[in-house]
C-alpha cells in the first residue's frame, strides 16, 4: 500500500484529552440537571461537535443552558489541560519517524489545538498544516475538513491515511476516500471495526503495519 500522507485527529489520538474533557463535561451536565454517568458521556457525545452535545443537553433539560456553560467548560478544561495532559502514547514517535506530509485534522477549535500541541510537545511537528472545523464550518462526519487538508497538503485521499479514534471521524474518513485507520479502545471496538478500514490499539501497532521505524 502506498502512503503519501497521515492525517490526525487531535483529542484522543494525539493528545489524551479525552477522559479530562469527559469527566469535566460529565460534572457538569450533572450540576445543570442532566443526570450522566462518565461511560455514557464518552459514548454518546465522544467526536461530535460542542454545539451539538449542547442541544442534547437543551432538548432534556426543556430550557436553554447557562449562557456561560460553554466559557466555564473551556476555562475547567484548559486548567486541566495544563496541570496533566500528556500526548497519547506513541503519538511522538509517529509524528516525528513520519517525514512525509501531515496534518492535524479536528472538530475543536483552533485555540484548543494550539494549546494541548503545545502542552504535549507536538505541535512542531505539523508546521501550518493544523486544520480546524471551525474555520470552514464543516463538522465530521462531513469529510470537508480532511478533504481541506488533503488539498492544502498536495495529497490524494486514496493514499492518506486518517487516523481516528471517533465513529464520526472514521466516517468522515470513509465518506472522502481516505485509508480510514480507527485507533480503538476495548469499548468501541465493534463499533469501529464495522466502519474503518483497518483497527489497531496502539500507534505502536500502528507504526509496525505501515513499516514506520525499521
Amino acid at each position: 500500500m502506498r502512503v503519501d500522507a497521515f492525517l490526525f485527529d487531535c483529542d484522543g489520538v494525539l493528545v489524551d484529552t479525552e477522559i479530562i474533557s469527559n469527566t469535566i463535561l460529565c460534572e457538569m451536565a450533572n450540576e445543570i440537571g442532566v443526570p450522566l454517568s462518565l461511560s455514557e458521556t464518552i459514548s454518546r457525545f465522544q467526536g461530535h461537535a460542542l454545539s451539538r452535545v449542547f442541544k442534547d443537553f437543551e432538548s432534556e433539560l426543556g430550557h436553554s443552558i447557562p449562557t456561560s456553560f460553554e466559557s466555564d467548560f473551556r476555562r475547567r478544561t484548559f486548567e486541566a489541560f495544563q496541570e496533566s495532559l500528556k500526548p497519547i502514547p506513541g503519538a511522538p514517535e509517529i509524528v516525528s519517524i513520519w517525514t512525509g506530509p501531515k496534518a492535524v485534522v479536528s472538530n475543536g477549535p483552533g485555540f484548543k489545538m494550539d494549546l494541548t500541541l503545545k502542552i504535549t510537545g507536538l505541535k512542531r511537528y505539523f508546521t501550518n498544516h493544523i486544520y480546524s472545523a471551525y474555520d470552514i464550518g464543516k463538522w465530521k462526519p462531513d469529510p470537508s475538513l480532511f478533504l481541506h487538508a488533503a488539498e492544502n497538503l498536495q495529497v490524494k485521499p486514496e493514499r492518506s491515511v486518517v487516523i481516528e479514534d471517533s465513529l464520526a471521524g472514521i466516517e468522515a474518513s470513509r465518506a472522502g476516500g481516505f485509508i480510514s485507520v480507527a485507533l480503538a479502545k476495548d469499548y468501541n471496538w465493534e463499533q469501529m471495526k464495522e466502519k474503518a478500514d483497518l483497527i489497531f490499539k496502539s500507534h505502536f501497532e500502528i507504526m509496525q503495519y505501515f513499516g514506520l521505524g525499521n
